[in-house]
């Protein structure tokens, strides 16, 4: 995804490499800004990185070096929150996570993943159907539920009237009865925006008196996808930022942007089609990707989880 942003940055780096003078570090913001635009990053967040870059890299002493640590720094200032990544659990078990976004966006994979992720760390995960204006979004959860191995709720829609709130409470006390540390709440999307669906949202965050709210946001959707979470944040709340289909062929600013706009940290990406394919956003991480010098750690955890700890060494 961020291929592309990458390679600017290394041209950019490349070109101020002889010229450790004025003209030579104006002309490479100059480049920078134009690629930050160019990869849908928020105007406001490209004239922020930029004046730290020129900042930085004048108080240092203009040079390569110098200019690459400034714009790390950059970064890092944008991507890097004081809320903290990862799940906050709840001191009191269950932790209820409700997962919101428009359709489309891999809300249903995305609570499968997270799923799998908890339950690889020990705990004991319940995920919800509750998206109840399409049925086969709960029908796609129930199969990716039995492909995992997690428990699911479902509402028996053949019974009696069902509505997100019932199902979400019953699905909680399901959880409490069965001593389940996680309950994961796969709530309802829409095409687009439309108060019924925040009101109904709202209503089943305080039904269940939510944990967290987490915005899953599709990587290919731009500026629209950082309105909408906007549009989210205010309305209901949320908690953090899941990027969906991280390994797609598109501008990376929407990681920038988000973070930057929303002012809520970025907690998971999803990376593939396959249930496995979902890691923490770690900042340093994805930054050290930015810059072009890869990310060894998580390479290195990859290659832990499928091969013995010997050949790893």
């Amino acid at each position: 995804m961020f291929d592309t942003l990458t390679s600017s940055f290394k041209s950019i780096m490349n070109k101020i490499r002889f010229s450790d003078d004025e003209k030579a570090l104006q002309r490479a913001c100059e480049e920078l800004k134009k690629t930050l635009l160019k990869n849908d990053v928020y105007h406001k967040a490209t004239k922020h990185i930029v004046q730290v870059v020129q900042e930085h890299t004048k108080q240092a002493g203009i040079g390569k070096q110098s200019f690459s640590a400034a714009l790390q720094h950059a970064l890092a200032d944008i991507l890097q929150s004081s809320k903290g990544y990862g799940i906050s659990f709840s001191p009191t078990p269950p932790s209820v996570i409700v997962m919101v976004g428009l359709q489309g966006s891999g809300k249903t994979t995305s609570s499968a993943k997270l799923a799998l992720y908890l339950k690889q760390r020990g705990k004991k995960v319940l995920l919800v159907a509750c998206d109840l204006h399409r049925l086969a979004a709960i029908e796609q959860l129930n199969q990716l539920a039995q492909s995992i191995e997690v428990d699911i709720f479902t509402p028996n829609l053949a019974s009696k009237p069902n509505d997100a709130i019932c199902v979400a409470k019953e699905a909680r006390q399901k959880a409490v009865a069965g001593h389940y540390d996680v309950v994961i709440v796969d709530s309802a999307g829409r095409l687009a925006i439309d108060e019924t669906l925040m009101n109904e949202l709202a209503a089943v965050k305080k039904a269940i008196n939510a944990t967290e709210c987490l915005y899953v946001a599709d990587s290919l959707s731009g500026q629209d996808g950082i309105r909408s979470a906007g549009h989210f944040n205010e309305k209901i709340g949320i908690d953090g930022v899941i990027l969906s289909k991280f390994d797609s062929d598109t501008k990376g600013g929407i990681a920038l942007s988000i973070a930057y706009q929303i002012g809520i940290p970025l907690k998971f990406i999803g990376s593939g089609e396959k249930v496995a394919d979902f890691d923490v956003f770690l900042p340093d991480r994805i930054i050290s990707r930015l810059m072009g010098a890869g990310d060894i750690v998580s390479l290195a955890e990859k290659t832990a989880s499928v091969i013995s700890q010997d050949e790893a060494k």
